[in-house]
């Protein structure tokens, strides 16, 4: 959905460019220009992917801290105030849902 939309704008950026250029500037500044907004272009979707990726990761985060808290939760182990996972017994359960 993001790239549809970024390549709409790439589109009407460079009708713009083409139809304000073309008058002025030689087809090579166009070629340039062009050159330029494909990477801005990309420069932004790489920054609105990195910050998708970074949301997911975060609210899976909390996702597992929440199963963490729970009372009597079988892979966790508490020492002192630490709270340690039980890696073997955390790796079975995720085996065995589906969603967490």
């Amino acid at each position: 959905m993001i790239l549809i939309v970024l390549d709409r704008i790439k589109f009407k950026l460079f009708v713009v460019l083409l139809c304000h250029m073309r008058s002025s500037f030689s087809l090579s500044l166009l070629y340039h220009a062009y050159v330029y907004l494909e990477f801005l272009i990309l420069a932004c979707t790489i920054y609105i992917l990195a910050l998708a990726i970074l949301i997911l990761i975060h609210n899976q985060q909390f996702r597992i801290d929440a199963m963490l808290k729970q009372p009597n939760c079988p892979f966790v182990l508490f020492v002192g105030t630490r709270k340690l996972v039980k890696r073997r017994e955390f790796e079975e359960y995720i085996r065995h849902k589906l969603v967490i």
